[in-house]
């Protein structure tokens, strides 16, 4: 006599399917929820809260931008300082036109425009020289956009630059950065940091400090 087989429930069986079905789909929207939330920045200006995560990578690469700027072989920041020490001021268009060869005169400018400009997040920025005249601290705006410094977005990196006494101001010529005549030890602007200490052969150290929002 033959045993007849349990007849198969198969309404458990789809019961366990839809079950399964639910838990993938959950997971799902739960993966994409989070890709979302890991996506959206909230700009400074929108009215909502500042991303700290966007915001601490917007301040690593205006300092990566800084330490390529000082090492450009043209127009690099100890230029750009020397510049600066001959005339006292920088213009505006050394900083938003390029030259003849599609180029800006200072590397920092290429960095600021290039980079920076257009991404909704550090379209504005300050540069400041910050050193010691005869050992008084001095501090310099050389380019002033619309800064305040309660600015939520605002982030701020910087570089010191050496600038020894051997070094020639500089001057821009036929859109670039090139030796000036006198020497830095003739600027009127950048005199030596501390005249009563043999600080030589280095003249004085400026901390060339950027803010963007």
């Amino acid at each position: 006599m033959s045993r007849k087989r349990r007849p198969r429930d198969d309404d458990a069986d789809r019961g366990q399917m839809y079950t399964l079905e639910g838990f993938a789909a959950a997971a799902i929207v739960l993966f994409a929820l989070l890709f979302a939330m890991q996506s959206v920045v909230i700009a400074p200006g929108t009215g909502g809260a500042v991303d700290r995560t966007a915001q601490a990578q917007q301040q690593q690469q205006l300092q990566d931008g800084l330490v390529v700027s000082a090492h450009a072989e043209e127009g690099n920041l100890s230029a750009m300082v020397l510049y600066w020490a001959q005339n006292g001021y920088l213009e505006n268009e050394h900083f938003e036109d390029e030259n003849e060869s599609g180029e800006y005169p200072f590397a920092l400018a290429e960095v600021l425009e290039e980079e920076f400009s257009g991404s909704g997040i550090g379209d504005d920025y300050t540069i400041e020289f910050v050193y010691q005249n005869e050992s008084v601290r001095n501090q310099t705006y050389v380019k002033e956009d619309t800064y305040t410094s309660d600015d939520p977005g605002a982030v701020t990196a910087s570089y010191m630059v050496t600038i020894h006494e051997d070094q020639n101001m500089t001057k821009i010529k036929d859109g670039r950065v090139v030796d000036h005549e006198d020497n830095v030890t003739e600027s009127e602007i950048l005199l030596e940091a501390d005249p009563d200490t043999d600080t030589e052969p280095i003249h004085n150290v400026v901390e060339v400090r950027v803010t963007s929002w």
